[in-house]
């Protein structure tokens, strides 16, 4: 039967007993037992009892065949005697039907020689019990006077081996080795005092089986609960490491925030220091004393798992030595390991992984030759945290200083270089392009000509615009001031009058010259010696005759222009159908 214990080791349960049957003519007996490996060897706890009549029995090492102890068993009277004695006994095995020998530390072999007492067998009514003696390794019996006359004991009896690895003297040289190393990851090696290693499961981990493969699987939680306080003074708490309960990956990543201004580290041995540096991507820790703010050296600490879950301290000089204490007068800076698991049986976990981020790694943790386990860091080109969700971001490297002697392109983990556009120069003091100085000068030359040239342009327009503008209010002008001379004003006024007003229409130069296609001469529809008709076709479709007079005259135009007005006013039958038309550049009145 196999058993394990944490505080100590694992171990079997082994039944080791003799039967002897004392004969005549035979006054002595060897017996010797050996352990069934040199893993094995018999508790230090355990003692040698033997059970019978008038025999001593004298035990020795089979190592080095040095002498253990001996004892004497003695039966006065028969078994109503002995059960009589037995009250006295209380169950004590003190010679009286029962004697003990203690063994020593680590025993793996053991002979032991039982003689009758004087040599002899006396003749004895209860001859079960002179004749069988019980011999047998226990950590505890209490005798009863029945265990002489029975065949064998009346309860189970056992005894345990401890198990130990003895490829190696140390547990320091055998975990140098992983490939003979007996203590799987997730598990705790301590070296025995007779030489030779031990394993077992760390405190908080599943499993009971430090000697076989994932036989101790790390209580690593990868994913902590929301709302969780991440700093306490000045300082960030980033996972896994936290302050509440849930808000750490595991309890040797739990802080305490004190008075809301600094974080100490607890090792609830009654040992605290503030940290003053918490680097989760660089994987240590900065403490200092909370006694004794000097700082006098920097001096690196490993840390490794202990029985207890928490840290394991070690300097280097004694990293393969016992467990020391912290300096009060140091700063110290703390390596540590997420599990002691390798990063290949570490990432086929997927429920305790611990490089749970995007562009993250796992690397190993080792002290020289002494493996500590595995922790977690950004790929190179990225930062971050590398315990959480998209914890490793993107580093944009074209940010910082870079080899580009042009333009710089950042990539995810990376950036590439290109040359400068043509016509620019890689400055190295401002690190980026710009325009060479031939090249400006040129650009320069080639702003202020196309600035002038765009100039002269705008001016020119203007100019034109300008003179066009101040041409056509010269001619509207000059239209008006004939329309007054030509009596227009007075054309006006007769035309206002209702009965005339649907008769009568003033027309511009502009809708003359459109109606006539600018005068044209195939319009011409016949001459006089006064002026010419012209076939007009109006913007309503109607076609009417226009005559442009050819006499400017004062006198001429002022006797048209009454005889217009004359026709209008008497209402003249010859002016039913008639439209008078008064030009207003000057020329005589003409009639549709």
């Amino acid at each position: 039967m196999v058993g394990t214990d944490r505080t100590d080791h694992w171990f079997a349960y082994a039944s080791i007993g003799f039967i002897i049957t004392m004969t005549p003519g035979t006054s002595t007996y060897t017996r010797s037992w050996e352990s069934p490996a040199r893993g094995f060897i018999i508790n230090s706890d355990t003692h040698m009892y033997v059970v019978g009549c008038d025999v001593e029995v004298l035990l020795f090492d089979t190592g080095t065949n040095l002498t253990i102890g001996s004892c004497t068993s003695s039966c006065p009277g028969d078994r109503a005697t002995m059960g009589n004695e037995s009250v006295a006994i209380a169950g004590n095995c003190n010679g009286l039907g029962c004697c003990s020998i203690a063994l020593p530390d680590y025993l793996q072999g053991f002979r032991f020689i039982l003689s009758r007492r004087d040599g002899v067998i006396r003749a004895r009514s209860d001859a079960q019990a002179s004749i069988n003696v019980k011999v047998f390794l226990t950590e505890d019996y209490e005798f009863e006077t029945s265990d002489l006359y029975s065949s064998w004991i009346n309860r189970s009896v056992h005894t345990s081996l401890e198990i130990f690895a003895t490829d190696q003297p140390s547990c320091e040289i055998a975990s140098a080795n992983k490939e003979t190393y007996a203590c799987s990851p997730g598990s705790s090696c301590q070296t025995g005092k007779w030489g030779g290693y031990f394993c077992y499961c760390n405190p908080g981990v599943n499993g009971n089986s430090p000697y076989i493969l994932d036989g101790c699987i790390e209580g690593y939680n990868p994913h902590p609960k929301g709302n969780c306080k991440r700093s306490c003074g000045n300082m960030s708490i980033p996972f896994p490491f936290g302050l509440e309960e849930g808000c750490f990956a595991h309890q040797k990543f739990r802080l305490s925030c004190v008075s809301d201004k600094f974080v100490v580290l607890d090792r609830e041995d009654g040992t605290k220091y503030k940290v003053t540096t918490l680097q989760v991507d660089d994987g240590y820790l900065g403490v200092t004393s909370m006694l004794n703010d000097s700082s006098s050296s920097d001096d690196e600490v490993v840390v490794v798992h202990t029985t207890d879950g928490d840290f394991d301290y070690r300097v280097p000089r004694e990293a393969m030595r016992n467990l020391i204490e912290f300096s009060q007068e140091f700063d110290i800076r703390m390596r540590w390991a997420v599990s002691n698991l390798t990063c290949g049986t570490a990432s086929q976990r997927s429920t305790t992984y611990a490089c749970i981020s995007a562009h993250s790694q796992c690397v190993n943790v080792t002290h020289g030759t002494l493996y500590l386990g595995y922790r977690c860091k950004c790929l190179p080109g990225f930062y971050g945290n590398p315990y959480v969700q998209d914890g490793c971001k993107d580093i944009d490297e074209c940010l910082e200083p870079n080899n580009c002697n042009g333009l710089c392109h950042n990539t995810p983990g990376g950036y590439y270089c290109s040359s400068c556009p043509h016509g620019k120069v890689f400055v190295p003091t401002k690190r980026k392009c710009v325009t060479s100085a031939k090249q400006h000068n040129l650009l320069f030359g080639i702003a202020i000509g196309i600035g002038c040239g765009l100039s002269s342009i705008i001016l020119a327009l203007c100019a034109t615009i300008i003179a066009r503008k101040w041409k056509q209010g010269r001619r509207k002008r000059m239209r008006r001031a004939y329309f007054k001379k030509n009596q227009g004003l007075l054309l006006e006024q007769l035309i206002s009058d209702e009965s005339t007003t649907n008769k009568t229409k003033i027309f511009s130069l502009e809708e003359l010259e459109k109606a006539t296609n600018n005068f044209d001469a195939a319009r011409v529809l016949g001459r006089g010696g006064h002026g010419t008709v012209y076939k007009g076709i109006l913007s309503d479709q109607n076609v009417v005759a226009i005559k442009i007079s050819k006499i400017c005259g004062a006198n001429r135009d002022r006797s048209i222009y009454q005889r217009g007005c004359y026709l209008i006013s008497n209402h003249s039958p010859q002016c039913v159908q008639t439209f008078w038309l008064l030009l207003g550049n000057g020329g005589a009145l003409a009639r549709i």
